[in-house]
C-alpha cells in the first residue's frame, strides 16, 4: 500500500491524485504537539508546532500565490514544469488562476488601494487570493475516509527500514509499497536522519520569510482600515478575498520581497503586541481556553481589547501605516536543524544578506518621501525586530545530484527506490510568496507520478513479500496434475463467491490471504504476505486472479467448498493438486465431491470453532506485543502488515460470519499452514489375539484351560 506520512499541504495533492485513480492510501498523521527549541536567531513565533489531521492547514490564513519565474533560479525544475499544477490547484479550490496575472481587479478594489500613491515605474501589485470559506484539508480527508478510499492512522513515525519497506513508530510498524514523507520542513529531516540517511544537505539550508516593520508612513488624511494596502479586499460575486502588496519591478537589485502597508494602532510596538497576541490565539485555537493560556489572556486584557477594535475596525481611523516587509531569504548552509536533538532549530541569516536587507529598507523608505520614517537601520535592530512567517524551506532540498540535494526533481530520495519527500523542505529557495500553493502544486505533481507508476492500478493485491526468482512459479507436474512446489513455505486461504453480480450491484467481496509457516528458505516465517479483498466485475476474473497468485507463489490453497465454482476452476485448469483437502478428515473419510475438488465446508460447527481458534492463536503468537513474553521478547512487536484485515479481525463475529470476508480467508490460510493440528487421532484396535497354551505331560499334549 502507498503510505503517506503527514497530512498537510505536501500530503494532500498526493492523496487526492491516488483517490482519483481508486488507489487506496494509508495516511499516517501525528497528534503529538512538539515544542520548538530555538537556538539560532529568535523566530519570535508560537513555539508549539501544529499537529493532527490537516497539519498547518488547521491554522492557515488561506492565502494563495504562485512563485514567479525568477523564483525558480537554481532549481532542477522551472516555472513551466509547475504551471499546470498551479492551474489544477486553482481549479480544485474554485478560483481562477488568471486572477494572479490581472493588473487591475474590479473597480471597487482599485478605488480602495488608490488612496496611497506609489511610483508605478518602481513597484507593481502583488496579488494573493483567498478562497472562501478558508480551506481546511481535514474536511476532505474525513470525506475520503468515510467513503472507504483512504485509511487514516494516528501515529508518529520515527524511522523507516528501507530494505524491508517498513515505517516504524515507537509501538507499531507499517509495511508500504511506496512511501512519501510529508511531515513538514522541520520534521522530515529527523525521520530520514533516524533512518540512516547520510547526506550533507540533510537538515541544512533552512530558509524562512523573516518579517518586520521596517518603516512608518504618515498619512495626509485619517483613513479607515479597509482603505489601506495589504488588507483583505472582498470581490463582490466570486467568494474570494484579494490581498494586495507591492513588489519591485526590478527585483534583481535587492530581491523579490513583498511590502505590505498596514495601518498602525497608535504605533508600531502596540500593533506588534496586538498581532503577536492574535497569532497566539489563532495558533492555539481551542487550547487558548486552557487555564494557563486563559490566564495569559487576562493578563493582556488591554491588548486583547485593542486587538478586537483593530480586527473588527471599530470606531477607528488611522493616521499612519507601517511598511511591513516579508522578505526572501537566500539559502545558507549554516542555517540548519540540529539533527541530534529533535525539534531544535538553529536558524541563521548571513551577514551579507542582512546588509542587503538594510540597503533595501533605506531605498524603499526614500521612495515614499519625507513622510516615511526608517525604523530599522542596523543589524542589531533587524535581529531584534524580525519574526518568522513559518514558511520554512530547504532542509530536504531538490538537487541535480546527491551532492547538492536530498531529493531529485521527482522528489525521490537519491539512491533509494520508492521513498519520496514532499513538503516545504524540498524547495531549494523560498521565493517571495506564501509557500502553500507551491507545496500543493508539487504535491499534485508527485501524486500524478505515483498514480501513473503505481502497479496497484492493474490489480487488487496488497503484498508485503515477493519471493526471489528461484522460488517463483514453482509447480510440480504429476501425471498431468499440477501441484505446488513451495507447500513447505506457506499456503493461501480463500473466501470465494460464485455469482458475478447481484440485484442492485451488491454482494460480498471475494477474499484471499497468504501466510508463511516456519521455513528455512529465503522467506519470512509465520507472516501474512498477501491480502486481496475485492469483487471484480465477474467471478471468472476473481477465480483467475486467485489461481495466478497460487501459481506465482507456488503454494496450496484452502477454499470454502460451499461455493464450488472456484474449486472447479482449479480442477478444469489442471491445478487440482493446489486445492487442499479439509485437514480435519483423513482421505478415506472424505465425501465423493470433497475427493474430487478439495476444500472445506463452512457450515460445520467444529470447523467454525477451529477457524476462530486459529485466528485467535495466530494473533496471540505473532501480532502486537507479547506482554508476558510467552512466545517472544515482550519488547518485540509482532508483524501484521494489512490493516484492513486487522480491523476485520477486531470486528469478527463468529455467529454472523458473512460480513467478514477478510477474517474468513485469513483464518483458512492459518488453518492451511497448521493442518497437522486437525488430523484426527487413530483409534486403538480392540481386537485381541490369544495364543493357546499346551501341557506336554504324558503321551498326548493337552490344552491348558
Amino acid at each position: 500500500m502507498i503510505t503517506v506520512v503527514g497530512s498537510g499541504f505536501g500530503a494532500f495533492g498526493i492523496v487526492k491524485k491516488l483517490v482519483d485513480k481508486s488507489i487506496r492510501v494509508r495516511l499516517i498523521t501525528s497528534t503529538a504537539s512538539k515544542q520548538i527549541n530555538d537556538v539560532g536567531i529568535p523566530l519570535n513565533m508560537p513555539s508549539v508546532q501544529t499537529s493532527g489531521l490537516g497539519g498547518t492547514s488547521k491554522i492557515w490564513g488561506g492565502g494563495f500565490a504562485p512563485f514567479e519565474k525568477d523564483d525558480f533560479n537554481n532549481w532542477p525544475i522551472d516555472n513551466d514544469d509547475l504551471l499546470p499544477y498551479y492551474k489544477e490547484v486553482s481549479s480544485f479550490f474554485n478560483f481562477d488562476f488568471l486572477k494572479f496575472k490581472t493588473k487591475n481587479h474590479d473597480e471597487n478594489i482599485k478605488r480602495q488601494i488608490d488612496h496611497i500613491k506609489f511610483d508605478k515605474l518602481k513597484f507593481s501589485n502583488k496579488w494573493f487570493l483567498i478562497p472562501l470559506p478558508i480551506i481546511r484539508l481535514k474536511d476532505y480527508y474525513y470525506k475520503w475516509e468515510k467513503e472507504g478510499k483512504i485509511e487514516i492512522v494516528y501515529d508518529e513515525i520515527t524511522h523507516i527500514n528501507f530494505s524491508d519497506k517498513i515505517a516504524l513508530s515507537s509501538k507499531k510498524s507499517y509495511s508500504y509499497s511506496k512511501i512519501v514523507i510529508a511531515t513538514g520542513c522541520l520534521n522530515s529531516s529527523y525521520i530520514l536522519h533516524n533512518s540512516g540517511i547520510k547526506n550533507y544537505n540533510l537538515g541544512r539550508f533552512l530558509s524562512d520569510h523573516p518579517k518586520l516593520y521596517f518603516a512608518s508612513l504618515k498619512l495626509k488624511n485619517h483613513m479607515p482600515k479597509n482603505s489601506v494596502y495589504a488588507f483583505m479586499k472582498y470581490e463582490n460575486d466570486h467568494g474570494v478575498q484579494v490581498k494586495t502588496g507591492l513588489i519591485l519591478n526590478n527585483p534583481k537589485i535587492f530581491g523579490n520581497h513583498n511590502i505590505y502597508l498596514k495601518p498602525l494602532f497608535r504605533d508600531v510596538e502596540t500593533t506588534k503586541k496586538i498581532e503577536s497576541l492574535g497569532t497566539l490565539i489563532w495558533t492555539l485555537q481551542k487550547d487558548i481556553l486552557k487555564p494557563k493560556n486563559f490566564i495569559y489572556l487576562l493578563m493582556n486584557f488591554k491588548t486583547l481589547v485593542q486587538g478586537a477594535i483593530y480586527k473588527f475596525n471599530l470606531f477607528q481611523k488611522y493616521s499612519q501605516v507601517g511598511l511591513f516587509g516579508i522578505l526572501e531569504n537566500k539559502p545558507f548552509a549554516e542555517s540548519k536543524l540540529d539533527l541530534s536533538t529533535p525539534s531544535t532549530v538553529d536558524y541563521n541569516i548571513s551577514d551579507n544578506e542582512i546588509i542587503d536587507y538594510l540597503n533595501y529598507f533605506k531605498d524603499i523608505s526614500n521612495s515614499f518621501g519625507d513622510s516615511c520614517k526608517l525604523l530599522v537601520d542596523s543589524k542589531e535592530k533587524f535581529i531584534n525586530n524580525i519574526s518568522s512567517a513559518a514558511h520554512f524551506t530547504g532542509t530536504t532540498r531538490m538537487g541535480l545530484t546527491e551532492f547538492d540535494g536530498v531529493v531529485d526533481e521527482n522528489l525521490k530520495i537519491f539512491n533509494l527506490n520508492d521513498v519520496y519527500v514532499c513538503d516545504g523542505g524540498i524547495f531549494p529557495s523560498n521565493g517571495n510568496a506564501n509557500i502553500s500553493m507551491s507545496i500543493l502544486a508539487m504535491s499534485f505533481r508527485l501524486g500524478e507520478l505515483l498514480a501513473k507508476n503505481n502497479s496497484d492500478k492493474r490489480g487488487r493485491f496488497n503484498v508485503s513479500w515477493t519471493p526471489n526468482k528461484n522460488l517463483q512459479n514453482r509447480v510440480v507436474d504429476r501425471n498431468g496434475i499440477k501441484y505446488p512446489g513451495n507447500d513447505h513455505i506457506g499456503a493461501f486461504g480463500c473466501d470465494s463467491y460464485d455469482i458475478s453480480g447481484t440485484v442492485g450491484g451488491g454482494g460480498s467481496n471475494g477474499a484471499l490471504h497468504g501466510v508463511t509457516m516456519f521455513n528455512m528458505d529465503e522467506a519470512p516465517s509465520n507472516e501474512f504476505f498477501l491480502e486481496y479483498v475485492a469483487r471484480p466485475q465477474t467471478a471468472e476474473i476473481f477465480f483467475e486472479e486467485v489461481l495466478m497468485a497460487c501459481v506465482f507463489y507456488g503454494m496450496p490453497i484452502l477454499i470454502e467448498n460451499n461455493k464450488p465454482r472456484l474449486l472447479y476452476h482449479f480442477k478444469n485448469r489442471g491445478y487440482r493438486g493446489f486445492c487442499m483437502n479439509r485437514p480435519d478428515k483423513s482421505y478415506n473419510k472424505l465425501s465423493k465431491t470433497e475427493r474430487e475438488l478439495g476444500g472445506i465446508p463452512n457450515s460445520s460447527e467444529d470447523v467454525k470453532q477451529a477457524h476462530a481458534a486459529a485466528i485467535e492463536s495466530y494473533i496471540e503468537k505473532y501480532v502486537g506485543f507479547d506482554v508476558e513474553g510467552t512466545y517472544r521478547d515482550s519488547e518485540d512487536i509482532g508483524s501484521m502488515p494489512f490493516t484492513r484485515t486487522l480491523e476485520d479481525w477486531a470486528k469478527f463475529d463468529i455467529t454472523n460470519r458473512t460480513k467478514f470476508d477478510a477474517s474468513i480467508s485469513s483464518g483458512l490460510a492459518i488453518m492451511a499452514t497448521q493442518k497437522h493440528l486437525y488430523v484426527s487421532e487413530k483409534k486403538q484396535s480392540k481386537i485381541k489375539i490369544n495364543f493357546a497354551k499346551y501341557s506336554n505331560k504324558g503321551n498326548i499334549s493337552e490344552i491348558i484351560r
